[in-house]
C-alpha cells in the first residue's frame, strides 16, 4: 500500500546553470554546488543547454565531480 516519507526525491537545490555560462570551464562539487550525483547534474546541464540553446562540454570526474563548459549560441 502507498505511503508518505519523509526523505525528499534528492533534488532540493537547482544549480543555476546561467552563472557558469560563461566560456570558462567549471568544477562543481556534490553537496556545494548540487545534490544528486555527478550523472544527475550533468544530465540537468545539457537539458538546460538544450532549453537555452547553449552547447556544453561535460565531464563526470568521479561520482561527486562534473566539470561543464558552456558555449555561447
Amino acid at each position: 500500500m502507498a505511503h508518505v516519507v519523509d526523505e525528499g526525491l534528492g533534488n532540493s537545490r537547482r544549480v543555476s546553470w546561467v552563472d557558469f555560462a560563461d566560456g570558462l570551464v567549471w568544477e562543481l562539487t556534490r553537496g556545494q554546488d548540487f545534490d544528486q550525483d555527478a550523472e544527475h547534474a550533468r544530465r540537468a546541464a545539457i537539458a538546460w543547454a538544450n532549453r537555452n540553446g547553449w552547447r556544453v562540454h561535460t565531464s563526470v570526474r568521479d561520482p561527486d565531480t562534473l566539470r561543464v563548459r558552456f558555449e555561447a549560441p
